[in-house]
């Protein structure tokens, strides 16, 4: 059963491009069925590929301590903004990283968001799953913070506060598109300002530092 189990997992593997675009991971339900043994002998199939947040989470789930090193250090060091949120979210969820310290991370990855592409649906996620003042305060920097994730993080807080009916705000894109950045500073700061109103919140610059 459990050699069974790592074969599913190394099909899972293999990367087509509709795994890709939709952002599929690896297939880590295998793991439940894998020997100690064979989780270590993952664990090192794994180490021996580019790291990229697939690996990170394969190895998080694999649940083996001598990895949490790299993960930890890839939770801080890493130039890939997925690698790096990928591995702070699985410390956290493994208990390995406190709450305060990955609040702090996840907000500061949120207001580096500048829309090249890098991590910005990952960090969208996980800032929807922790979804704590902190993080909507840096959601709502971002949302004025004019760089081409603004009207994501709009509308991820607006799903967040119970504003819009999905996390793309559908429901209300005719207006987020007027926080892009290539609009005017007035058009931007009106729609600003009904971000604010709806979502009953105003910037608190105390926060801007984690």
């Amino acid at each position: 059963m459990s050699a069974e189990a790592v074969k599913r997992f190394q099909n899972s593997m293999d990367m087509d491009f509709d795994k890709w675009h939709d952002g599929e991971g690896f297939d880590l339900s295998c793991i439940d069925d894998m020997t100690a043994a064979e989780r270590r002998e993952v664990a090192a199939m794994l180490r021996s590929r580019e790291q990229t947040w697939r690996e990170l989470e394969a190895l998080a789930a694999l649940d083996l301590e001598d990895v949490d090193d790299i993960i930890q250090e890839t939770a801080k060091t890493s130039d890939s903004r997925d690698n790096r949120i990928t591995s702070a979210a699985a410390l956290y969820e493994r208990g390995k990283m406190k709450k305060a310290d990955y609040e702090k991370l996840l907000c500061e990855e949120i207001r580096k968001l500048t829309g090249n592409g890098d991590g910005s649906i990952k960090v969208l996620l996980e800032a929807e799953a922790l979804g704590t003042e902190k993080v909507k305060q840096a959601l709502l920097w971002s949302s004025w913070n004019s760089t081409d994730d603004s009207m994501s993080c709009a509308a991820r807080l607006l799903y967040l506060c119970g504003k819009a009916e999905d996390q793309l705000a559908w429901n209300h894109r005719e207006w987020l598109f007027d926080l892009k950045p290539n609009n005017s500073y007035f058009t931007r700061k009106k729609a600003f300002d009904k971000l604010c109103e709806l979502c009953g919140m105003e910037l608190d610059e105390s926060q801007w530092t984690g």
